[in-house]
């Protein structure tokens, strides 16, 4: 799907609530604009929007969209608030087993950045966990009736494998355990687990805390995971742009400085500026705008210049993974895992099909993999 997607300067001027922007002239469906609210994570900031403006909702069409986004609010909140309650209780586990993690994205913000934490919803909760204490997680989610969904974990092909529990009727709490910050490889170098853990925030919550991704670290973890989906011509949230926003209104000076010393030292200050240059299309931010205007006179290098590509090649990010790697040892299995998956990364592409016809499969992934490399 293409990164910006059919009602995005709508949705955004819905959540700055400026009406004149909403292109009064075009006809909306009303159910399409909440479905893709929905998908973007927005629906809880457009309702506060409505609910924080003093002037009257006018018209038959706005007030359409006012009822159902409280409608969908209102579940949204319940399910946030069962999916977070569980999450708690799994990482006083985590706590009181001394297991080295990082809470990562969309939770750790919704309790650091947000007023409310059901303005953040969340597709799923992301936790950063060293290598050393993987089994031991491991372990905790199994005897908490956790179980992975798709029955394989890789080690180089993806840096993540996703735990999962049915936790009421329709409400499923997926967790993202992730070796490293990032499924790509140069980014994980960029910004290691130690160097993460190192300036970790505790956030408090309630009668319980965790371990979350300091702002500084988040801000510049939310420009390039955003840029990554958009170089990918992947899926762009909302949220996630506005993720940027609340992050800069809520750094203090202190943070602020510090989150200009790390982009100073690593000379990534083109990313950040693109990342800030395509949220200010839809959110304007004079602590963006701050930002921006200091980003410009810092060092620039050419780490993760790719990101600010349109030439997208397969092949050309396969190698570049490849050399991002460390050991040679490394570099084979994310070879194997790329070409030769295990049986159940082939059972969940086709389905359940018979071992002995697995060579068939295999050779056909392989086939379509060659074919899509030569159109590109």
């Amino acid at each position: 799907m293409n990164y910006k997607p059919k009602h995005t300067s709508f949705l955004s001027s819905l959540i700055n609530f400026d009406k004149s922007s909403h292109l009064s002239d075009l006809e909306f469906d009303v159910e399409e604009i909440l479905e893709e609210a929905q998908i973007h994570g927005i629906i809880p900031l457009i309702y506060k929007r409505f609910c924080d403006s003093q002037t009257q909702i006018n018209g038959d069409f706005y007030q359409r969209i006012f009822n159902g986004v409280k409608n969908r609010n209102l579940s949204g909140a319940i399910c946030t608030s069962l999916i977070h309650k569980e999450t708690f209780e799994l990482l006083n586990k985590l706590n009181a087993n001394k297991i080295r993690y990082i809470v990562l994205k969309g939770f750790a913000l919704a309790h650091d950045t947000y007023s409310n934490p059901h303005l953040r919803p969340s597709v799923d909760i992301d936790i950063m966990i060293e290598e050393k204490d993987i089994e031991r997680a491991k372990e905790i989610f199994l005897q908490n009736e956790y179980h992975n969904i798709k029955e394989w974990e890789p080690k180089e092909v993806h840096l993540q494998f996703t735990y999962s529990k049915t936790i009421a009727k329709n409400i499923t709490c997926h967790l993202d355990i992730h070796r490293l910050i990032s499924n790509d490889h140069e980014v994980s170098n960029l910004l290691p687990f130690n160097e993460i853990y190192s300036n970790h925030a505790i956030i408090n919550a309630g009668n319980t805390w965790f371990k979350s991704i300091s702002r500084p670290y988040a801000f510049i973890h939310a420009c390039i995971h955003f840029l990554r989906h958009k170089y990918r011509k992947e899926m762009v949230r909302l949220i996630w742009l506005y993720d940027l926003v609340a992050i800069a209104e809520k750094m203090t000076i202190a943070e602020r400085d510090e989150l200009i010393s790390i982009v100073k030292r690593k000379s990534i200050s083109n990313i950040i500026i693109q990342a800030i240059d395509d949220t200010s299309e839809n959110f304007q931010s004079e602590h963006l705008n701050a930002l921006r205007n200091i980003m410009q006179h810092l060092p620039v290098a050419r780490k993760l210049n790719y990101l600010l590509d349109d030439n997208k090649n397969g092949l050309q990010r396969f190698i570049r993974q490849m050399q991002a790697t460390k050991k040679i040892s490394s570099a084979v299995t994310l070879l194997v895992e790329t070409l030769f998956p295990p049986k159940e990364q082939i059972y969940l592409k086709y389905g359940k099909i018979n071992n002995k016809l697995l060579w068939l499969y295999y050779t056909k992934r392989l086939a379509k993999g060659i074919l899509k490399w030569l159109r590109t």
